[in-house]
């Protein structure tokens, strides 16, 4: 039986970070500039219509902050990788250079059930496979980095993904309801953080 390879994790971190540079700096490009008559009464009326698009654009940068900063909570956990690791990891990342394309999706066609819930089960998707990279390291303890590795902080990153999850799930559920509101939901995620230190302040 052929010994287990492991893989050091600097390469793949790499690969990671460029990712998410480039899918948030792809974001910006989807904004284009109005083509409007030189006054300032036709530049703010345009720039007041392009309000849903620059919430779209905010709520997808926050976002990808947090999948990025979730990644990182667990990643910083582990000493070693392996090939199975690497693939899930690759395919979280396909999921998330589509959220460029997801968020142009519903800017063009905010209102519309299919790009909302395109939009939707894209968070859904992405916070699944981030759950599943958590999962496996859980379960293939020869990965971690004995002196880096906290039990109970790796437990509590798993559980925000967890919530995260249930959130995307609600979203797709608010899009058949109002599906022009249902992307607010996402902005609760900024206070998974602060509800897990006041349990631990409590604790």
């Amino acid at each position: 039986m052929s010994e287990k390879k492991f893989l050091g994790k600097g390469r793949l971190a790499t690969i990671v970070d460029g990712t998410f540079a480039i899918a948030i700096t792809l974001l910006i490009f989807d904004i284009k500039l109005p083509e409007v008559a030189q006054t300032s009464t036709a530049l703010y009326s345009s720039l007041m219509g392009m309000f849903p698009i620059f919430l779209d654009y905010i709520l997808s940068f926050v976002l990808l902050g947090f999948f990025w900063l979730a990644h990182n909570y667990h990643f910083r956990h582990i000493g070693k990788i392996d090939e199975r690791y690497i693939w899930l990891t690759l395919l979280w990342l396909m999921l998330v250079v589509l959220i460029p394309f997801s968020t142009k999706l519903v800017g063009e066609y905010g209102g519309l059930m299919i790009s909302e819930l395109f939009f939707h089960f894209n968070i859904f998707l992405i916070m699944l496979f981030l759950y599943f990279q958590a999962v496996y390291v859980d379960k293939h303890k020869e990965l971690v980095d004995a002196d880096r590795y906290e039990h109970e902080s790796f437990k509590t990153s798993m559980k925000i993904v967890q919530r995260f999850v249930l959130v995307s799930l609600v979203g797709v559920a608010l899009t058949f309801w109002a599906p022009d509101w249902s992307n607010l939901v996402y902005f609760v995620v900024p206070l998974f953080g602060f509800w897990e230190r006041r349990r631990k302040k409590r604790a």
